[in-house]
C-alpha cells in the first residue's frame, strides 16, 4: 500500500465510499472496487474523504478553520480569550478520561476526533490511530512511533470490520452531524469484545452557542435518554460523571432534595444572612482546586461531563437473560388495561 502509510494500519484501511481494499502508489491510494476512488496521502496521513454535499462542505471548512485557529493560538496562549480557563478545563477533562480508561491495554486503538491529540500518548496500546476530519490537526503532530494519522469522517470510517479493540470518542458526539451514523460505524470497525470509551457534555445549556462562531459548535448535549438512543447496540459497562457544575450556591442543590417548606427556609436564611459572601469564597476555592474533592462534590452538584465504557451487545450479559427480559417486558407493556381488569375480576 505504500511506505507513506504505517504497515501496522495499512492492512486495515478500506475505501470509505465502498469498503473495498486500497492500493498504494507514488501518487496516493486507489480503490480496488468497481468505481475509481483515489485518495491523497499528505505528510504521511491518508486523506480518506468522499465527496461532500453543500452542508458537508461547510462543515468541513468550519472545522478546518477551528483547527487552524487552535494551532495558531492554542489554549493558554496570550491574547486568546479565556485562554487560561480553556487550558485548565481541557487538561482536567483529559486527565479525567485517562484515569477513567485506566490500564486498559489495546492492540489497536482508534481515537476518533483526535484534535491536537494531547492525551493519546498516555493511552496503553501497541498501535494508535489518530483520526480527525480536519487535516491541519493531523499535520501539526508530526510522525511518532506507534502512531498513524488518518484524515477521515467519523460517519464513514475508512477501516475494515473488527479492526480495533479500543475506540475513544472524547468530546466528539456533540459536534457531529449524525451521531447515530458514528455509533453504527464504531460498531462495524470494533471487535466483538472491544471497549469503547465516550466522553460527552452532560445536560449542557446550548443557548451559549447560538450567537458564536464557528457555525457548527455544539450541536447537541446529552442526557440518559439521548445517550442511550445513540448507543442502542452497545452495553454500558461503567458510567461516571466528571467536573461538577458549581455555578449555583451550595445550599440550593442541597435544598432541591428537601421538602418544600424546608426549601423556602434555606432560601430565607441564605439571603438574609452573610452566608452568600462566605459561601462564594468556599465555592471559588473548590473550583480553583478541582479535581480535588470532585467525587464528594458530585454527590451534591450535577456533572458537566459524562464518561462511559461500552462494549457491543454481543459481549454483554448473557443473551438468554436479555431475551427473557425483553419478552417479559413486551408482554407487560402490550397487555391492554381491559385484560388486567378482566383478570382481577
Amino acid at each position: 500500500m505504500g511506505a507513506a502509510v504505517a504497515d501496522a494500519v495499512s492492512e486495515l484501511l478500506a475505501c470509505p465510499a465502498c469498503g473495498a481494499d486500497l492500493d498504494g502508489d507514488g501518487a496516493g491510494l486507489s480503490c480496488r472496487g468497481g468505481e475509481e476512488h483515489r485518495y491523497a496521502v499528505t505528510d504521511g496521513a491518508p486523506v480518506l474523504l468522499t465527496e461532500r454535499d453543500e452542508l458537508g462542505a461547510r462543515y468541513l471548512e468550519s472545522y478546518e478553520a477551528v483547527a487552524r485557529e487552535d494551532l495558531a493560538t492554542p489554549p493558554g496562549s496570550p491574547g486568546r480569550a479565556g485562554s487560561r480557563s480553556l487550558e485548565l478545563d481541557r487538561r482536567d477533562r483529559h486527565d479525567a478520561l485517562v484515569a477513567f480508561i485506566g490500564h486498559r491495554r489495546a492492540r489497536r486503538l482508534l481515537d476518533i476526533g483526535t484534535g491536537m491529540g494531547e492525551y493519546l500518548d498516555r493511552l496503553d496500546a501497541e498501535h494508535r490511530v489518530a483520526l480527525d476530519l480536519a487535516l491541519p490537526y493531523l499535520g501539526a503532530g508530526g510522525e511518532r512511533p506507534g502512531l498513524t494519522r488518518v484524515c477521515a469522517d467519523a460517519q464513514q470510517l475508512p477501516f475494515k470490520p473488527a479492526s480495533f479493540d479500543v475506540v475513544v470518542l472524547s468530546d466528539v458526539l456533540e459536534h457531529v452531524l449524525d451521531p447515530h451514523a458514528v455509533a453504527a460505524e464504531v460498531l462495524r470497525v470494533c471487535t466483538p469484545d472491544a471497549r469503547i470509551f465516550v466522553h460527552v457534555p452532560w445536560k449542557e445549556d446550548l443557548s451559549i452557542y447560538a450567537e458564536v462562531a464557528p457555525e457548527f459548535a455544539h450541536l447537541r448535549s446529552f442526557n440518559s435518554y439521548s445517550f442511550a438512543n445513540v448507543w442502542q447496540e452497545f452495553y454500558v459497562r461503567r458510567w461516571r460523571g466528571s467536573h461538577p457544575d458549581l455555578r449555583d450556591p451550595l445550599p440550593f442543590p442541597i435544598a432541591d432534595r428537601l421538602p418544600l417548606r424546608l426549601r423556602g427556609l434555606v432560601g430565607y436564611l441564605y439571603f438574609s444572612t452573610s452566608l452568600p459572601q462566605r459561601e462564594y469564597r468556599w465555592r471559588s476555592r473548590w473550583i480553583a482546586e478541582l479535581p480535588r474533592r470532585e467525587r464528594l462534590l458530585l454527590r451534591i452538584y450535577p456533572p458537566k461531563f459524562m464518561m462511559a465504557e461500552l462494549t457491543p451487545l454481543e459481549n454483554a450479559p448473557p443473551d438468554r437473560i436479555r431475551r427473557r427480559l425483553k419478552h417479559w417486558f413486551e408482554q407487560r407493556i402490550g397487555r391492554r388495561p381491559s385484560d388486567e381488569g378482566a383478570g382481577s375480576g
